[in-house]
């Protein structure tokens, strides 16, 4: 009787020993969601910094400009000032200082006011077409190495005749916007924008990796013929907003022809063909 009932007790001990093991089992098979969104918070200030460095063998026309390299840091702030009922935040964004091959550029105190959705959507925008004038201003500054006196000529484009908000999509993709759903280890998502510095529509893929310390660990990626794109995001989670980012665009072979006097007053300048290979290293951080 004894052993029967040392039997029992050991049947018992197992089958819950047993049972334990397999919810810790189906515990583990179940995956984690994750809610990436960004989060505003009123009086929120962030500075960040926006690195580019170009390394390009070109030809314009016929003449072979050599292998050059060229980089650009932009350096700005965004300020929360106003959060509504949405959790949208409404937010004052300016230039704090810029430089062309280490070299300071007046980039002028422009400044842009900004709605953008926890998704990272910029839902509506003011001043982004002074902005982006600004920033025109540095790539005028960088064709100057190609054509000597390129940047001292008056920019013929009246950005303040566009509207700001046409000027949304291209800003957008310098961080990741995020679907309306949670997202597991695995899971991608798409986004059309145009593509940084190269002004371009595309489709770019985004993957959640994996996340550790409560950070999200997001790759980028976009190839279509001769242009592609990757590169890794850092988003904090609690926090909800990205602490670091860096993508490299990579047109090779490619062949395009460019009527730079669209862009100027002096009538003379007329079309380029230019052609070659630009790889572009942009680095995007909190600073």
């Amino acid at each position: 009787m004894k052993k029967i009932l040392f039997l029992i007790v050991l049947f018992l001990i197992f089958s819950l020993y047993g049972q334990e093991k397999l919810e810790e089992q189906m515990e583990e098979k179940t995956e984690v969601e994750y809610d990436l969104k960004y989060i505003f918070k009123k009086g929120d200030t962030t500075s960040y910094s926006l690195r580019i460095e170009n390394t390009e063998r070109l030809k314009i026309g016929n003449q072979d400009m050599g292998e050059r390299k060229r980089k650009t840091i932009i350096n700005f702030s965004q300020i929360v000032e106003e959060v509504d009922e949405n959790g949208n935040g409404i937010i004052r964004w300016k230039y704090l200082s810029g430089s062309y091959n280490d070299i300071k550029v007046d980039i002028g105190a422009k400044e842009a006011i900004l709605k953008i959705n926890p998704k990272g959507e910029i839902v509506e925008s003011s001043g982004l077409q002074e902005a982006s004038y600004e920033f025109f201003k540095i790539i005028q500054k960088s064709l100057a190495d190609y054509i000597p006196g390129f940047d001292r000529l008056p920019i013929k484009v009246d950005f303040s005749k566009f509207d700001s908000n046409e000027f949304n999509s291209y800003w957008e993709s310098f961080r990741p916007v995020f679907p309306d759903r949670k997202l597991k280890i695995g899971d991608f998502w798409e986004k059309e924008v145009i593509v940084p510095m190269i002004f371009r529509k595309g489709k770019i893929v985004y993957t959640l990796n994996k996340v550790e310390e409560n950070k999200a660990y997001i790759s980028l990626s976009l190839g279509r013929h001769e242009i592609k794109v990757s590169g890794n995001i850092i988003f904090d989670i609690e926090k909800g907003k990205v602490i670091d980012e860096e993508f490299v665009i990579k047109a090779e072979n490619f062949k395009e022809k460019i009527d730079l006097g669209q862009f100027t007053q002096y009538k003379q300048m007329g079309s380029y063909e230019i052609s070659g290979t630009l790889i572009t290293r942009v680095k995007f951080r909190e600073i």
